[in-house]
């Protein structure tokens, strides 16, 4: 009897000790799951920083602390040169990025004529690079375009382009249907009031019915008592599907001003936010 009450008793406590095992197992693995509150800033003010693709300097500055554009792409472009001219008249940008699928690096340049609003002859290139250059860099593909325009740059000045100014923004809104309307401060304290419209056409993997997703946008840009329209809702742009004005830049020259654009365009996974110049003269 003494025996088999002794047996019992070891069974009890190994049961209790398996049982004490399991819950400290499990306390655990909880707490190795869930990141810290410093982790979780970390990582969110990291991606933050990876999806806006511009010279941390600016980020700092006036624009940072007022209303910011939405984020309309999965992820985006890094500027890599951005500016104006001397005489302000040109503005160039650089952007690239690496495919999502194969890998394959891309580059694209604009060299945008501001008072024109049209791209400059031969100024706005893209790669076109294949599956058989994926494991080249990203700067290979820059320079590529670079090489291209080399002497087109150097005739306008455009070797080492001037950032300009990039202006506050006083207020921001936008509707459900995309219409964005945005207020900046020129350099001589003046409003300059810009409003996006855009026009839309979804494909099935947006759960529209077009065969594939185009957009169409238009700007219309009032300063002075005076209205400027910019591109056409008749104008659709294949694989598009959004706009938002990013950032609004001045010129040194002061006569002349940059719009900067953030396209959504259909990437292999998700949507790439692409770089789009517009721009403007100032009738004073």
């Amino acid at each position: 009897m003494k025996k088999n009450l002794k047996l019992i008793g070891q069974g009890l406590s190994f049961v209790l000790f398996v049982m004490m095992l399991s819950a400290c197992s499990q306390a655990d693995v909880t707490s190795t799951s869930q990141p810290s509150a410093d982790a979780t800033q970390s990582v969110s003010t990291a991606k933050n920083s990876a999806t806006k693709g511009e010279p941390a300097k600016e980020e700092s500055g006036t624009i940072a602390q007022a209303p910011t554009a939405p984020k309309i792409a999965t992820f985006q472009t890094q500027q890599r040169s951005a500016g104006f001219s001397p005489d302000g008249q040109h503005f160039l940008n650089l952007e690239s990025w690496r495919d999502q699928g194969a890998g394959i690096p891309h580059a694209a340049l604009q060299i945008v004529n501001l008072a024109d609003n049209t791209c400059v002859a031969s100024g706005c290139l893209r790669t076109q690079f294949t599956e058989a250059q994926a494991g080249q860099s990203i700067e290979s593909a820059e320079n590529n375009l670079l090489q291209k325009t080399q002497q087109l740059r150097q005739d306008l000045q455009l070797a080492a382009p001037t950032p300009g100014e990039p202006l506050p923004v006083i207020s921001r809104s936008r509707t459900a249907d995309g219409t964005e309307s945005v207020t900046v401060r020129l350099q001589n304290n003046q409003p300059l009031s810009l409003t996006l419209k855009q026009k839309r056409v979804l494909s099935g993997m947006a759960g529209g019915q077009a065969e594939k997703d185009q957009a169409a946008m238009q700007l219309e840009v009032r300063y002075a008592g005076k209205t400027q329209t910019l591109g056409s809702l008749d104008q659709m742009q294949d694989w598009m599907m959004d706009f938002s004005i990013r950032e609004v830049r001045q010129a040194p020259t002061g006569d002349t001003i940059a719009i900067l654009i953030t396209g959504a365009e259909r990437a292999f996974e998700g949507t790439l936010g692409r770089t789009i110049v517009q721009g403007i003269k100032l009738n004073n």
